[in-house]
């Protein structure tokens, strides 16, 4: 359907070249942003429930305590049962990560 404006008599005047060319324009602008709105969702999504895990255990501490491990300077076991929870609760959401693109 061609698209029309309104003049200020009321008239209905198709659009010009130029004035489709842009609409056409604006609107294959919209539908680009919604798709990359989409694609990023799962990302957000993620990205947010990784920051609620922070709140409990930052990734700084997270990587300490990975490197105090690995390095044999604790063991898993000496961790509190707290700690214990809270690391596994981060490490099973970090393997949730969408793949990117």
């Amino acid at each position: 359907m061609a698209r029309v404006t309104m003049t200020a008599q009321g008239e209905l005047v198709p659009y010009t070249d130029a004035e489709e060319a842009a609409a056409d324009a604006r609107d294959a602008a919209v539908v680009a942003a919604k798709a990359a709105a989409d694609a990023a969702a799962p990302m957000n999504a993620w990205l947010a429930a990784m920051a609620e895990t922070d709140s409990y255990m930052s990734r700084s501490v997270e990587d300490l305590i990975d490197s105090l491990v690995s390095a044999d300077a604790i063991t898993a076991e000496q961790l509190s049962a707290t700690l214990t929870s809270q690391r596994a609760s981060k490490k099973t959401e970090r393997a949730k990560k969408p793949s990117e693109g």
